[in-house]
């Protein structure tokens, strides 16, 4: 049996597990749950490692995940069968659980855990525990491979350990945390922190509807993972009722606005807010303030180097490499530029930063997105950050835009609130950031992100391409 239904059965069985709008799920429920579905699912999988499950009722999808475990096979989740995102860890997997028949073909063994399925679930015969070895592939999961384009992982039962460990210490997870999750398990921090509350007999809230300030109060949170689009969602406005004692808010995928470090300081009395930098392939590798600078954690190494993967001394800006026990050492399904990311025990990141003293780094940005501004290294997040903070402007993205032949320049495309206009917007900017004088800008409705909230800043520069190359008028 897995680790982490040795821990679920010792909790108390009356408490609660996981809330999923009013339906409450207690540890007992959760337990006779997954082994009954750990009875069902034996036959038909005995002979495959690696099952995906798609994501549809967020309770199953949870006791899937940890029947898939107790029975010693590796999980992955995934949106749908359908879904383009999907098809890379489906063409890794060698089995698939639905929750309906699918409209397309899938080449794989297929499991439908429909309602009947999940009606006709019967009693669990335990029988021989299946052996636990670090070594044994755990979960399944796709990562951006830190240049945007999906990549399929494989972390092993050991390194999944480490991770949950750490994650649980780190984020003070007890039996008294009740923690907001927002995301679906194709993220991997929901999945990781899922299990790191249900080995600390915590309670899971799951609550991606609603306004994030109004489940906080409502649910009294005490802790939350979100990405920066959360909290960037906050206003004024919400901030009605009474806040709630103490809040621990765990920020990834992301830098999180001085605009937005501000609006939470209201949700509660006291407010703990870590913004988590790290990969997929990594783990967090440091925690970081709201000036980009970061305490590494204790059991992760980081080295700058420059672009030979040569040493550079503190101080001194470079690409940021890490190493740890949660590292991964490949993906999948690698492309050939993929070799130079891995390095024995080191990752590179695709970030630049430096050290600034022992086991303080500064993360400048992504190095294919630092702007270069009068000779000097800027990360654009930081000069988002600034114009978001100006009146009338909702969000930014800034870009260096490439030509055939040379830079073409420093651009800005804005999402405006209603009544504001593209003049006052660049007037504020050219005040407030004098040395973009011959930045290009440009307006949207809103501005793509990834599912954690990272910008899609390869969209944008396509957006602006487009732009150009039309007859119109930029302002």
């Amino acid at each position: 049996m897995s680790r982490t239904l040795d821990l679920i059965a010792a909790v108390e069985k009356a408490r609660t597990a996981i809330e999923v709008g009013e339906r409450h799920y207690s540890y007992g429920q959760l337990q006779v749950d997954v082994l009954r579905a750990m009875s069902a699912l034996q036959g038909p999988l005995t002979d495959h490692q690696r099952v995906v499950v798609e994501w549809g009722d967020v309770y199953r999808h949870v006791v899937l995940t940890l029947a898939l475990e107790g029975l010693g096979l590796c999980s992955g989740s995934i949106l749908g069968i359908g879904d383009s995102a999907s098809a890379g860890l489906i063409m890794q997997s060698d089995a698939v659980i639905a929750m309906r028949p699918p409209d397309t073909p899938v080449n794989r063994p297929i499991v439908i855990a429909d309602e009947a399925w999940w009606r006709g679930l019967g009693a669990f015969d335990r029988g021989v525990p299946v052996p636990w070895r670090p070594e044994m592939p755990h979960r399944l999961a796709s990562s951006s491979g830190t240049t945007g384009t999906p990549r399929a992982t494989l972390r092993t039962y050991g390194q999944s350990e480490h991770k949950t460990h750490r994650n649980g210490s780190r984020n003070t997870i007890d039996a008294a945390t009740r923690m907001l999750l927002r995301g679906t398990f194709t993220f991997q921090a929901t999945h990781l922190t899922t299990m790191s509350c249900l080995r600390a007999g915590a309670t899971v809230v799951f609550d991606r509807d609603r306004p994030f300030s109004t489940v906080i109060r409502e649910r009294a949170i005490t802790h939350a993972v979100c990405v920066p689009l959360d909290l960037m969602s906050i206003s004024g406005k919400d901030m009605t009722g009474s806040a709630v004692p103490h809040l621990t808010i765990m920020a990834v995928g992301g830098r999180v606005p001085a605009a937005q470090r501000r609006a939470v300081a209201g949700l509660a009395n006291k407010i703990d807010l870590m913004e988590l930098y790290g990969t997929n392939e990594t783990g967090t590798i440091a925690v970081m303030d709201e000036n980009g600078d970061g305490v590494i954690d204790a059991d992760v190494r980081v080295e700058i180097v420059d672009d030979d993967n040569r040493v550079l001394p503190m101080g001194v800006v470079g690409r940021i490499r890490s190493a740890g026990p949660g590292n991964l050492t490949g993906y999948l399904d690698p492309y050939p530029e993929d070799a130079r990311r891995f390095d024995g025990e080191w990752f590179l990141t695709g970030d630049i930063g430096r050290l600034t003293a022992p086991g303080r780094l500064q993360v400048m940005g992504r190095a294919d997105d630092v702007l270069n501004l009068s000779g000097i290294k800027m990360a654009p997040e930081v000069l988002e950050a600034r114009v978001i903070a100006l009146p009338g402007i909702r969000d930014a993205c800034i870009v260096s835009l490439f030509g055939k032949e040379a830079t073409i320049g420093t651009i800005f495309v804005l999402v405006l609130d209603p009544g504001m206009t593209m003049e006052v917007a660049v007037r504020s900017i050219l005040t407030e950031i004098p040395q973009v004088t011959t930045a290009k800008f440009f307006q949207r409705e809103d501005l793509p992100r990834t599912q954690s909230g990272k910008l899609r800043r390869e969209e944008i520069r396509q957006f602006v391409s487009a732009a150009l190359a039309r007859p119109t008028k930029s302002k």
